[in-house]
């Protein structure tokens, strides 16, 4: 996807049936070259596989693999509306994708806190849980954070007000049909790789150990009930990209203006 592709790469210890690939609508800006979000094309990928869950078992696995536009700024975040609609675009990826599997997982690089509303909107709508809060046991960073001031390659004036880091790297998941799945150990990596002293990235690793097991009858799908809390954050996603959707329209304007000025210098 994009012009140099998003780098996504999924690894998986069955056999990968299918895959597809999904480009979000909003991906940035092409003026913004330091950047590079809209050159990469933020996507998601989703290999369908059958996961063994016990002798003679399988269940249909729908996991994804994604990374949402970066924030950047924070205080000034103007890619808010852009992961917004992205995180919106993927909840409706999921609902219409996991129809026929029994177990959705899903991983990646959110560029989200816990707390923020594209989060609290995507994990809403589509029912999904978050394996750090579930996990039984879990070793690595505090909080889980992934970004962390202690990684070399990463920017510290940018963590200057979260002395621990931040965690915007997550593993969701969530049972459909007659299965469950429990989370029983999270863990990230700290530190430098083994053997060298340097990290495998500027993110640490995050990996989940999950028990997924069959039930005796179909459990409800809850795929994102509405109800007075998630309506709540709808309102609020909307607000926030109605914010974004009013300054792109000023930005038009004036870039709209500045090219005609820039075309009448020529002509004199």
């Amino acid at each position: 996807s994009g012009v140099i592709g998003s780098g996504l790469c999924v690894f998986s210890r069955f056999p990968i049936l299918d895959t597809l690939l999904y480009q979000y609508s909003l991906n940035g800006y092409p003026y913004m070259l330091q950047h590079g979000d809209w050159f990469c094309g933020k996507s998601v990928g989703l290999p369908g596989s059958r996961a063994g869950v016990g002798v003679g078992v399988t269940a249909p696995l729908l996991s994804l693999s994604l990374q949402l536009h970066a924030e950047y700024c924070r205080d000034k975040d103007a890619y808010l509306p852009h992961r917004l609609v992205q995180a919106w675009e993927l909840a409706q990826f999921i609902r219409h994708t996991s129809k026929a599997a029994d177990v959705v997982l899903l991983g990646g690089d959110l560029n989200m806190h816990p707390e923020d509303v594209g989060i609290r909107l995507l994990r809403g709508w589509t029912g999904l849980r978050d394996a750090f809060a579930e996990a039984t046991h879990f070793e690595g960073c505090k909080n889980g954070c992934t970004l962390v001031p202690d990684n070399c390659f990463t920017d510290k004036s940018e963590l200057l007000p979260f002395p621990l880091g931040i965690r915007i790297d997550y593993i969701l998941y969530k049972a459909i049909s007659s299965f469950t799945v429990k989370c029983e150990e999270l863990r990230t990596t700290t530190g430098p790789a083994p053997g060298v002293d340097i990290p495998f990235s500027d993110h640490e690793a995050v990996m989940a150990t999950l028990h997924i097991q069959r039930q005796g009858q179909p459990a409800c799908a809850t795929l994102g009930t509405a109800d007075l809390a998630l309506a709540d954050v709808v309102t609020e996603a909307r607000t926030e990209v109605g914010v974004g959707l009013r300054a792109a329209q000023r930005q038009r304007y004036s870039s709209g203006r500045m090219a005609v000025l820039a075309l009448l210098l020529l002509l004199l």
